[in-house]
């Protein structure tokens, strides 16, 4: 399973950072043109930022890959993008594959592991979610 938790956790990470490059780079002008449509965008300092980061990958609902791209068009430098993307997804990922592959091969102790993993993770996301939202209001 550890091979396994690796290869994922690669592959997200892989497909974090090219639909990312894609999106801030030689298609920045195409996608701001069709999922802006053609709205300024504001400045972003590294801390608001690194924030929407964490909002749009903690924020359940919102498409992994639509993330990536709006956090491409928007400006957000590669180092905090990385920062927020891989951590986070990495969690996830290793909540998800520890679970189903437990399951797979019938390894109880594993399965309740990973649940408890996603559990927590979604714990947490919701009382961080809360706990910015009344910041705000």
């Amino acid at each position: 399973m550890p091979a396994t938790l690796a290869l994922a956790i690669s592959a997200q990470s892989l497909c974090s950072i090219w639909t990312y490059a894609l999106a801030a780079g030689p298609l920045r002008d195409l996608l701001t043109r069709y999922v802006l449509r053609h709205r300024e965008l504001p400045e972003m300092s590294d801390g608001n930022a690194l924030r929407l980061g964490l909002i749009m990958r903690l924020t359940p609902g919102i498409p992994y890959a639509l993330q990536n791209i709006v956090l491409g068009i928007l400006g957000m430098r590669l180092r905090p993008y990385l920062l927020v993307s891989i951590p986070t997804t990495s969690l996830w990922t290793a909540g998800f594959v520890v679970t189903g592959g437990a399951i797979f091969k019938g390894q109880i102790g594993w399965a309740i592991t990973g649940i408890v993993v996603l559990i927590v993770l979604i714990l947490a996301t919701r009382m961080w979610s809360r706990k910015n939202t009344e910041n705000v209001g």
